[in-house]
Parts: structure tokens; sequence; C-alpha cells
């Protein structure tokens, strides 16, 4: 997004201004990270870690996070250190892994708890030593039986991250570099771990570098593929909070604010205006308004969350009058056609107050006021005309608004709109009136009606 075009939707929206290519890392001193393990301040070490702090960076002279929390015998420290992906092999400028530590301190459960996690009992330090060497006989014999427990079979690395077992991913990584392998898809391993739905893996993924807009074969970025499903809302705030790209554009011209419209994720959605997303940014022939008015109607059990969504649009300024349908209909068309309810006739008059127009015409050179008037939405006939509606537009049939009311028998409907000063002579160029269509149809009330409002008839009729 051009720097302009940010500022200019910063100040708009009143929401954040940032540079896409700054990375929302909080700078943090390690020494602070460290104080945490000394202290036991779990929270704030999570803190941390969502903030962008790798779990295992440490200075090259520096005890590793995991050792230095097995030498303070932190056990909610450690736990939470494996949790969010520590590497339980990391050695320190001497060799020694945390299994080490933690046998060498007689912590038989924390060594235990490194072996479950995939500690590698064999690896010895630089003198030779290893880890079983270190512990004394009786815990050599519990060492032996859990390592015994373990699972070691080799697992794949797109496989492990797809399922979000950020354990097995961590093993089934030998070297860095593996960590930025793409599948035949286009797909990192970041993209999966947004599938799996486990923060802990998206988060331990970000901390080394991943890439958080990598494109994958189709286009979608991780922010994009996280706004495909409701289920995804917590690693959406995340790639947000990390500034993931919001404008970017998939292949097939889908937006993450279009794909999480589309795909019943109206929160989702919510979260992307908050943090700027451009609310009129062109999904082939939709905008975000008028896929959330289609899909006000495709999900009817978030209808309300919906209706929340489109009131959000347009009070941030979005387009009132696209087209929603291959008919060319606006959203004012569709709401004025459906079942007048008070959350309808609500949803009306915010179109209304936001200067739809009254008189857009659809394919069919037909009206909002039309539409209303064949499908006897009579509120909305009232709400059309209050706002100086055309009643004298005719359609590319012939057909004015009081002549569907008519035809479709809505009494209700005629009696106000001739109550009201619509004419009752309006003839158009097929020479079809509104008596014409009255009688053609038997509608000897509607005849009647129309007489008394003076309707002329002519010796054709």
């Amino acid at each position: 997004m051009p720097f302009m075009e940010r500022l200019h939707s910063a100040l708009i929206l009143k929401t954040p201004m940032y540079h896409p290519n700054e990375a929302h890392i909080i700078e943090h001193t390690h020494d602070i990270f460290y104080e945490t393990i000394v202290h036991g301040k779990t929270e704030q070490m999570v803190q941390m870690i969502f903030e962008g702090f790798d779990v295992d960076f440490h200075e090259l002279a520096q005890t590793p996070p995991l050792i230095f929390a097995i030498k303070f015998n932190q056990r909610e420290i450690i736990d939470t250190l494996l949790l969010y992906g520590a590497n339980v092999n990391i050695q320190d400028k001497e060799g020694n892994t945390p299994l080490h530590f933690a046998l060498k301190f007689g912590h038989i459960e924390i060594a235990a708890t490194l072996l479950r996690y995939g500690a590698n009992a064999a690896i010895a330090n630089y003198a030779g030593t290893t880890a079983v060497a270190c512990a004394s006989d009786k815990d050599k014999a519990v060492v032996e039986t859990t390592v015994s427990l373990v699972d070691t079979k080799a697992y794949n690395i797109f496989e492990t991250a797809r399922i979000g077992d950020l354990n097995r991913l961590i093993h089934s990584v030998h070297n860095y570099q593996q960590l930025f392998q793409i599948n035949n898809e286009g797909q990192s391993l970041l993209h999966l771990a947004v599938l799996s739905n486990n923060i802990k893996a998206v988060l331990y993924l970000l901390n080394k570098g991943l890439d958080i807009d990598r494109e994958d074969n189709d286009g979608f970025t991780p922010l994009i593929l996280a706004m495909s499903h409701s289920r995804y809302f917590n690693i959406v705030l995340l790639l947000l909070d990390r500034h993931a790209s919001i404008e970017h554009i998939s292949n097939s011209g889908n937006s993450a604010l279009s794909v999480g419209i589309r795909n019943n994720n109206p929160e989702g959605s919510k979260m992307l205006i908050k943090y700027g997303a451009n609310i009129n940014i062109a999904d082939n022939a939709h905008t975000p308004l008028s896929l959330a008015h289609v899909a006000l109607i495709q999900y009817p059990e978030n209808a309300q969350m919906y209706r929340e969504l489109e009131t959000l649009l347009l009070t941030k300024g979005a387009k009132v009058d696209v087209t929603v349908n291959s008919l060319g209909w606006t959203p004012l068309c569709t709401t004025v056609t459906k079942a007048q309810d008070k959350q309808n006739r609500d949803h009306i008059r915010l179109l209304l107050q936001l200067g739809a127009d009254v008189n857009h015409l659809d394919l069919n050179g037909r009206t909002p006021l039309m539409l209303a008037a064949s499908m006897g939405r009579l509120s909305a006939v009232e709400m059309l005309m209050n706002n100086y509606a055309s009643t004298t537009i005719i359609d590319n049939f012939g057909w004015s608004a009081l002549m569907f009311g008519v035809y479709y028998n809505h009494f209700d409907v005629v009696t106000y709109m001739l109550g009201n000063g619509v004419d009752p002579n309006l003839r158009s160029g097929q020479g079809l009136t509104a008596l014409k269509i009255a009688q053609e149809h038997k509608r000897h009330k509607m005849i009647d009606l129309l007489l008394d409002y003076g309707a002329m008839v002519t010796k054709e009729e």
C-alpha cells in the first residue's frame, strides 16, 4: 500500500499508522527475559514471546533460556518454554544440553519432561560426556525407562506443521534452513501452522523469522488463509499485531477482508477494518459492502453480526451503491424486497441516511420503489417515497412502480401510492397504464380504487 494511501486510511479510519516493512517486535533487552525466568514471571514471559521474543535466542557466551530455567529449577517456566517451542536439545558454550543439567542437579522430573519432549540422552558435550553419565544410578534407570517410552519415529516436516504438533515439528528440523522449506502448493510451514490452529506453532515460526507475507501458489498469504474460517480468529489477531499485509490481493482477486466476509467470518472481518483494511477494495465485481450484504442472506445464523459489519462499513465511508448481483441491484434494492421486520426497516433507514440512490436503475431499468411495490413491501414503499423516490420512472419493459403494485395485486401499496400523489394515468411508451393492467387481470377492487383516484378510461380501455 503506497505511503499516501496508508496515511489517508489512517487519518480517515483513525487506525495506527505503520510501515509494512517494519517488524512489530518490541525491543526487549535479553536481561528482562532472563529476569522473568529467575523470578518465575510466566505471564510476562508469554507476553514477550507474543511480542516476538525467540525462546531460544541467546548471545554466543550466554546460557540458553531453557538451561537457565533448569538451573533455577523454575518448573512452570520450563513447561512454558517447552510449550512455546524451546529447543530441548540446545547446547550451551560447553556443549551441555538441558538434559545434562537436569540430571546433574538431580531434577529427575524435569529430565523426564525433557525426554518426553524429545531430549536426546546420547548427545555428548564437548568434553565427550553424555547426559546419562551425569545421572546417579537411580536416575539412570528412570532415564532408560522414559527413553524406551518416547516416540522416536521420524515425521514429515510439513505434516507436523499441518497438524500443529510443535514438538514433532522442532524435532523434524535438523538445521535452521529447513524451517524455510516450501511444499508443492507453495505453502510455507507458517501457512500450514495457521491451518493447524495452533497459535504456539505460529508464534514459534514467526519468531524464527519466517516471512509473514509469503504467498502460496494461489497468492494466499498466511493472513488470507487465517481469514478463511472464524476458528482462526486468535491467529488473525496475532498476524495483525505482527503487521501482516492487510491489502495483499490473491491471484483470484481476493483480499483478506473479502475472504473473511465470504467465508462466514464477520468478527475477523470487523477486526481487519479496525486495523485499517481498505473498505472499498475491489474483489472483482464486489466490494466489502456488497459481500457483506450477500453474506447477510447466505449466513442467516450470523445475520445480526453481518448487519453490524455492514453498519461499520457504512459508517466508515464504504460505498453504498455497489452492485450485489447479476441484475445490478444495490444493497437498497435487495433490502426493500425482504420481509419488513424491524431489522430490515432499520437497515433501509441506515442506507437512506447514508445516501443510497433511491432512483438507482438495475439492468432492467427498475428502481428500488418498483421492486418494493412488486413485493408488496408497504413500509419500504413509504420510506422510499418519503425520501423522494421517483414514481414516474418507466422500466425497460414499459412498467412503473404503480403498475407493479397493481399487477401483483398489492392493494395497500397501491392505496398508499395513490393517496400520496402518484399519477394513476401515467402511460408508458407502449401505451400501458395501471388501469389497463387491472382490467386485463380482472382486479375489480383495484379498478374501483384507481377510478376513485381519477384514473381515466380511454376508448381502448
